[in-house]
């Protein structure tokens, strides 16, 4: 266990006082923050009013015929706040996953190809209109994939070339207003088949109780670690592992998995021990072999999955029922590796799907008050918007009415979601 070679640095960067943003105030910025109060357009083209793919079983998806109403549904988007990528030792990392705690953002680098620089920013967004920067941590030998944020810790999964390389994990104290200390402590995560042999890479994180559960892809596994000193009290193998979450209704953990030579992409379902359960395991097809994105997200009913060339698939929680998969967006100009499903976010009565460089695809979500579970759910496609040239949505994240969005290369970006009065409707009957 060590300290990786790590520069703190602490920077407050206001980019707008809030009276100077309005709708003809135009860009602001202030060194990597900028502030642009810049109408989305939604690109509605191939909104045809039908929902995504129903699911044969009973209940299903219901589509809503009329395009008046897809239309009326849609919500108004507005950017009102980037933050450019920090150069590291020269490499231009880029914005690989965001983690939301509170008022803060935190925003995860790394470095495309065997270069490994990463870094990590902490974004005030308690105003979205005037972003400070209040702390920032450069790592010049080290990707950074995921982050995860709980009390007052930071975890963050990803791959060091110190002290010979491999998949790590590094676990960062955060002081009372959210900023990193200086106080870090780190760990190789092992690999399947050797102990003593680091995995590839760190791939995803959380934590629960007294126990730290991270994933190393390509080959590795399930880490379990104890909170306290890192160290390893369990590990399960797991071929090409991708992505976790913690289940607190059930005191439980899903991961996503990639396709991989001998088996389709899969969500599988652990207890705190490390044990597959026997319910909630779910196969997703059409996912990809090589090292694309995917995350997995679970609420209180429902489930989203989402595995690159196979879309973004609602998975029913207590079924394991997949109610319907948001294919990928075909984009004039985009081959289709770039515009794979690599994250979805709820929010507002609306799924918001990360497809790559094709932007974000948007899908209203109803589900009927009168019935409980899964068995009536509407889901729309309301059309989808772009963040910009270069910008690949990487991952996305809904909170207090507005998107976080870690866009590659672009960086961050934060997007006001202003609701429609029918949506409201639709989701209050």
């Amino acid at each position: 266990m060590g300290t990786l070679n790590l520069k703190l640095i602490l920077a407050t960067a206001a980019i707008c006082a809030l009276a100077a943003c309005s709708t003809d105030s135009g860009i602001s910025c202030d060194d990597r923050l900028c502030n642009t109060y810049t109408d989305l357009a939604i690109d509605q083209s191939d909104v045809t009013g039908q929902d995504m793919a129903a699911y044969s079983s009973g209940g299903g998806l219901h589509s809503m015929a009329l395009l008046g109403d897809v239309l009326s549904l849609t919500p108004t988007l507005t950017l009102v706040g980037t933050l450019a990528p920090p150069t590291v030792n020269g490499a231009q990392v880029q914005a690989s996953d965001i983690a939301v705690s509170g008022s803060k953002v935190y925003v995860a680098y790394n470095t495309r190809g065997a270069t490994q620089a990463g870094a990590i920013d902490v974004i005030d967004i308690s105003n979205p209109y005037a972003l400070t920067l209040p702390s920032q941590a450069l790592y010049p030998t080290s990707d950074i994939h995921k982050v995860y944020v709980k009390g007052t810790s930071l975890y963050a999964a990803g791959a060091t070339s110190d002290n010979g390389g491999g998949g790590n994990l590094q676990k960062i104290t955060l002081d009372a207003n959210g900023k990193l200390t200086s106080t870090v402590s780190s760990v190789f995560l092992r690999s399947a088949a050797d102990p003593t042999i680091p995995a590839y890479a760190g791939t995803s994180v959380v934590a629960a109780g007294s126990y730290i559960y991270a994933l190393s892809g390509n080959n590795g596994g399930l880490s379990i670690l104890n909170n306290s000193d890192l160290s390893t009290v369990g590990f399960t193998a797991l071929p090409d592992a991708r992505d976790i979450s913690f289940d607190s209704s059930s005191s439980s953990l899903y991961a996503v998995t990639g396709k991989t030579a001998s088996a389709e992409s899969l969500v599988k379902h652990y207890d705190l021990n490390g044990s597959l359960l026997s319910s909630g395991n779910v196969t997703l097809s059409n996912g990809v072999i090589d090292e694309a994105k995917s995350t997995i997200t679970t609420g209180a009913t429902f489930q989203i999955a989402t595995n690159g060339y196979g879309g973004a698939r609602l998975i029913c929680l207590s079924s394991g029922a997949i109610l319907g998969t948001a294919t990928n967006p075909t984009v004039t100009g985009l081959t289709t590796d770039k515009t794979t499903a690599n994250a979805a976010a709820f929010g507002a009565g609306y799924m918001f799907v990360a497809n790559g460089e094709a932007g974000v695809t948007i899908y209203s979500v109803n589900t009927s008050s009168l019935v409980s579970g899964c068995s009536l759910v509407t889901i729309t496609y309301l059309g989808r918007f772009s963040l910009g040239a270069n910008a690949s949505a990487n991952n996305i994240f809904y909170t207090n009415g507005h998107l976080v969005v870690a866009t590659g290369q672009m960086g961050f970006k934060i997007v006001k979601v202003t609701t429609s009065v029918l949506s409201g409707l639709v989701q209050a009957l």
